[in-house]
């Protein structure tokens, strides 16, 4: 950890957005939040160029539950420059990049390309024009002062107008971020790096998230229960009378607002109510959950098939909220599961790898590998273990800890995907705040692949049934398709292992080739499914930026 001047936020190894989903795909245009990802990956090909398993030391394979602390562990980040050695962002953006990103850019091609964003953004607002002889000028003058400070200022003194300085930088920080290539992804503005210092506190500080019971309070001291909420797997009912918290009387306490003020606490505490039901005095005992936790919904969508959605995994207490559903609907003879992870971006590695302990028993789940060559893998835990049939929903913006908990669920061969190709968000995030209050943020280490070594990061993982994600008009092809197939017998598909590598020069795929629902059975389109699965198409990485 950063001793003040704190400038640089704290390397993180998975991301998530908010509840509205800022980034996904859309960040390969640099014009979304990002929250810092892990990728857990290694390569391993075997002699003819297929994929085969990985295999590590039993000393480098670590059990879930403590997937950050060990990450942190093995990172190795050189310090970043100290911001007070720079007069403006620019100057300061270029020494990080030097420092942090890889493979090691040039300096001076980073330069020329901040000089060009600089004077185009100059004559986008004044209508000026700054030849190509004076651009070059600028270029070799900072090739001796080492600073954009002269560039500015010439800038800002050409019109009679003024140009607008903040502007010109960012365009600046875009231009060099541009010619910089993937490790520099993208500038956060202030607001939306201060946003993101805050969500990192909160997941490095659990202690700063708030819990919550479950429990309406608009006609205080009557409560109206939560569905599925702690309240309500404690057996609090609605018409309920709160009459004492913690042992301690609340006849004194008048409105809703008091009333939220005594039930709030952290995650994970528990509370004891006392309250008054009908002619009966009864007590609970009711364990706060995070926020997060209590977006986790759960609903019985057709006879036999659970429908849970999780909409982040930035938050603690939500792999606990899974497994608790998963186990209490298994004695009701659920068979088959489905995981709604569309619009995850992703969030704590924890919370992700506990989800899928709740359906694998001591397999491998991911691989790390680390610049230096370290390899680092995470399990679950071994025991007994629910094991209905899983479908999982995913779209293009399902990022980061949700892929990785897609790829772990399939690649043990315990899950069908229907849906979009998710995001691509499997490598790691590294973000320094600079000088002038943005947040630069590149793809640092540790890289993610599957536990047989393919590499989904920058592609995304490919679904089995490939549908459109349109819920305009209350319609859900992709819920309907996943719903058709729970009823149909499982399809038997070769594990991870038995793909064959990407085809070179095929065409790549984009939204127009996702296939609408159509009239076609799922049992037509399962036996096509089985001729047509392996090998599957996975798109290149896209361009530098």
């Amino acid at each position: 950890m950063n001793k003040a001047p704190r400038s640089t936020a704290e390397p993180a190894c998975f991301g998530g957005t908010d509840g509205n989903n800022r980034w996904g795909p859309r960040m390969k245009t640099r014009a979304a939040i990002v929250l810092f990802v892990t990728a857990l990956a290694v390569v391993a090909c075997a002699a003819d160029g297929t994929n085969t398993a990985v295999t590590l030391p039993e000393a480098n394979i670590f059990l879930t539950g403590n997937e950050q602390a060990i990450i942190n562990r093995f990172l190795k980040q050189p310090a970043a420059p100290d911001p007070k050695r720079f007069s403006n962002s620019l100057d300061h953006a270029i020494a990080v990049l030097v420092v942090r990103a890889e493979p090691k850019p040039e300096v001076m091609r980073l330069a020329r390309a901040a000089v060009i964003a600089l004077c185009a953004e100059f004559e986008r607002q004044t209508g000026g024009k700054i030849s190509a002889a004076q651009q070059d000028t600028w270029v070799s003058d900072f090739s001796r002062t080492k600073s954009f400070d002269t560039v500015v200022k010439r800038l800002t003194e050409l019109d009679p107008k003024p140009a607008d300085r903040p502007r010109l930088i960012n365009a600046g920080l875009d231009g060099m971020l541009r010619a910089s290539g993937w490790d520099a992804a993208c500038v956060l503005p202030q607001p939306v790096a201060d946003e993101l210092k805050r969500t990192l506190r909160v997941r490095e500080t659990p202690a700063e998230e708030r819990g919550v019971v479950g429990l309406k309070l608009d006609r205080w001291p009557m409560v109206e229960v939560v569905p599925a909420s702690p309240a309500a797997e404690a057996g609090l009912k609605t018409g309920d009378a709160i009459v004492a918290v913690n042992g301690k009387d609340v006849s004194d306490v008048k409105t809703m607002a008091d009333g939220f003020k005594i039930l709030r606490g952290l995650p994970g505490e528990v509370v004891k109510l006392a309250v008054q039901r009908e002619d009966r005095r009864l007590a609970f005992e009711v364990t706060r959950i995070s926020v997060a936790a209590a977006t986790v919904h759960a609903r019985e969508a057709a006879p036999g098939v659970l429908l849970i959605t999780i909409p982040t995994f930035e938050g603690s207490g939500i792999a606990t909220k899974v497994k608790n559903v998963v186990h209490t609907r298994a004695a009701n003879r659920t068979s088959v599961v489905i995981l709604d992870l569309r619009d995850n971006g992703g969030g704590r590695p924890e919370e992700a790898n506990g989800v899928a302990d709740v359906f694998l028993d001591g397999n491998l789940l991911q691989v790390l590998e680390f610049r230096d060559g370290v390899r680092v893998g995470f399990k679950s835990h071994s025991g007994v273990r629910v094991m209905p049939r899983l479908i999982l929903l995913m779209n293009r913006n399902t990022a980061s800890g949700a892929e990785m908990l897609a790829m772990s669920l399939r690649n043990n061969s315990a899950a069908t995907i229907v849906g979009e190709n998710t995001a691509g968000m499997l490598f790691g995030k590294d973000g320094v705040e600079l000088t002038g209050g943005q947040t630069i943020v590149f793809r640092s280490q540790p890289t993610v692949l599957s536990i047989t070594g393919r590499d989904y990061s920058m592609t995304g993982i490919p679904p089995d049934t490939r549908i459109r994600d349109d819920r305009s008009g209350g319609k859900d092809d992709i819920l309907l398709r996943a719903l058709a197939l729970a009823k149909q017998p499982p399809i038997t598909v070769p594990n991870e292992a038995d793909r064959l590598p990407a085809k070179q020069g095929a065409a790549a795929t984009t939204d127009a080739t996702l296939a609408p629902v159509t009239a076609k059975t799922v049992g037509e389109e399962a036996e096509a499914m089985k001729k047509s699965y392996w090998p599957r198409y996975i798109p290149p990485p896209l361009a530098p930026l």
